[in-house]
């Protein structure tokens, strides 16, 4: 559990320093190209994937 706790506040400070730092025209200009497509694809692919582990980690405790 305290394992958990200090995920998610690092998580959170995480969180707050990419949305000081966010660009959404950077952003923008990266994923109108190919490789910025690819690559959002990926780490989406990743995210599904880690979500679907810990769905069934957590069905089997």
């Amino acid at each position: 559990m305290a394992a958990d706790a200090l995920g998610q506040r690092f998580a959170a400070k995480r969180v707050r320093v990419l949305q000081k730092n966010f660009d959404a025209q950077k952003w923008r200009d990266v994923l109108s190209q190919p490789h910025g497509q690819a690559w959002l694809e990926q780490r989406l692919m990743a995210l599904r994937a880690h979500a679907q582990a810990r769905a069934r980690v957590a069905q089997t405790s």
